[in-house]
């Protein structure tokens, strides 16, 4: 999609509302699904579509607020990058004291350097433009 949005600005038919959209689905999503994983390490169980509703919908929904197009991508993937960071930070304390197995806590290490990957090139995409 981003080609093709790259593309359209190229031919001088930008579509600026599509590409808000797919900034939205594509960074907002992942923020999405760590919020779900983070729900039952806080003890809500019940309650993870009504949780993927709400924060699809307030993704979409920022996509309408006019926000500079860098500021707006940048927001997202440091909201991803928070959320995937909380993950296995909450995991080793709801857990901690407990046995675990060995591959938790590689898949926690793995989330950790994925969320920091993630905050990272969002602050030199930030800078880059």
């Amino acid at each position: 999609m981003t080609i093709w949005f790259a593309r359209r600005r190229d031919k001088g038919r930008p579509a600026l509302a599509w590409q808000r959209f797919w900034t939205a689905t594509a960074w907002g999503q992942p923020a999405t699904f760590a919020l779900i994983a983070i729900l039952p390490l806080t003890g809500v169980h019940d309650h993870a579509l009504i949780a993927w509703i709400i924060m699809t919908g307030m993704a979409y929904g920022t996509a309408c607020i006019s926000i500079p197009d860098k500021i707006f991508g940048a927001v997202f993937r440091y909201c991803a990058a928070v959320l995937m960071a909380a993950v296995p930070i909450l995991h080793v304390i709801r857990w901690s004291g407990t046995a675990q197995d060995g591959i938790a806590w590689f898949i926690d290490a793995v989330l950790l350097a994925s969320a920091g990957l993630i905050a990272l090139l969002a602050r030199r995409r930030r800078y880059a433009d």
